[in-house]
């Protein structure tokens, strides 16, 4: 992930965000998920991290989350996708500073446009 944030991929001005998706259970190399949380956070990234499905280990998101670490504010939790769009459109608002959020039909949109 840190790659992406290096030279030619990120504006000098631009945040670097990450917002990881999962199911909150490193299922290989648990140590080096997060040996690279942290590297990526030591590098001035910021990080959100949403766990998505009844089993979530909520050490591994706080460890993929910044500072300070807190239930909806770095790291959110979910049961199901159910609630996917109104973390990522609460995310966006504070990422970006912006009241505009994704709507399921702006996810479809773009899913048609791709294939």
């Amino acid at each position: 992930m840190r790659h992406v944030f290096r030279e030619g991929g990120i504006r000098d001005r631009a945040s670097k965000v990450a917002i990881i998706i999962t199911d909150g259970q490193p299922t290989v190399f648990r140590r080096l998920t997060e040996d690279e949380a942290q590297a990526a956070q030591g590098e001035g990234i910021q990080m959100f991290s949403v766990g998505i499905t009844d089993n979530v280990d909520v050490n591994t998101l706080q460890y993929l989350s910044s500072n300070p670490r807190t239930l909806n504010q770095n790291y959110f939790t979910s049961t199901d996708f159910g609630q996917l769009l109104t973390i990522l459109n609460g995310l966006l608002s504070v990422v970006c500073g912006t009241q505009t959020g994704i709507t399921s039909a702006s996810i479809t949109t773009q899913e048609t446009r791709r294939t």
